[in-house]
């Protein structure tokens, strides 16, 4: 997934996209979809996220959310993010899709740590 930039409070509702680093269509697959929907609805359930509407396609997602004011969502964004990456990587090694696996090492190999992690 792709970095994001949030603006300071100009507006209470943000439009995100995440997208898959090499456009890999990984969210065709039932189970990586399944795992995006739950990620989502733990956020919206404990992490002060709202989620006003979404749509997942293969390659890619849109949002637009808010957050709750004791929230960023920033913060929000980058755990969601953190987590369910290296979900979707224990769920691609597990059903032994290592060259997907590879292609995302291989595209955070020399960016800085705290940017991508494999």
């Amino acid at each position: 997934m792709k970095r994001y930039k949030i603006y300071p409070e100009t507006t209470s509702y943000y439009y995100s996209t995440l997208s898959v680093i090499e456009w890999i269509p990984i969210f065709q697959e039932e189970h990586l979809f399944r795992l995006i929907i739950d990620s989502l609805q733990f956020y919206r359930n404990h992490k002060g996220l709202f989620l006003l509407g979404y749509i997942i396609m293969p390659t890619h997602m849109h949002m637009i959310t808010s957050n709750e004011e004791n929230t960023t969502l920033s913060d929000i964004m980058r755990d969601f993010k953190n987590f369910t990456s290296k979900q979707l990587r224990k769920q691609l090694i597990k059903n032994n899709q290592i060259a997907a696996v590879k292609i995302f090492k291989k595209a955070a190999e020399g960016l800085p740590k705290q940017q991508f992690k494999v």
